[in-house]
């Protein structure tokens, strides 16, 4: 493991949480980031998120998703 994949806590270096591969449906999307479901399908209607439809299904690349979240600022998140 390289060492930019650790995280400093105050029990010294640990190694970063991985994220993982593949896609993922709603339920777990909205436990990873501890939110409610309702979010998250808001969230894919307003596209605000990335996602994909595999048919009726909605998935998700957490990767993206965590991207997308980093790069909203505060004043684009509050806008419609």
């Amino acid at each position: 493991m390289s060492e930019g994949n650790k995280v400093q806590t105050r029990l010294g270096d640990v190694p970063a949480p991985e994220l993982p591969r593949g896609l993922i449906d709603v339920d777990q999307l909205a436990r990873h980031l501890s939110i409610a479901k309702g979010t998250v399908y808001n969230w894919v209607y307003l596209r605000r998120i990335p996602f994909l439809k595999v048919g009726r299904c909605v998935r998700f690349d957490l990767r993206k998703v965590m991207d997308s979240l980093a790069s909203t600022t505060m004043d684009s998140a509050g806008k419609r």
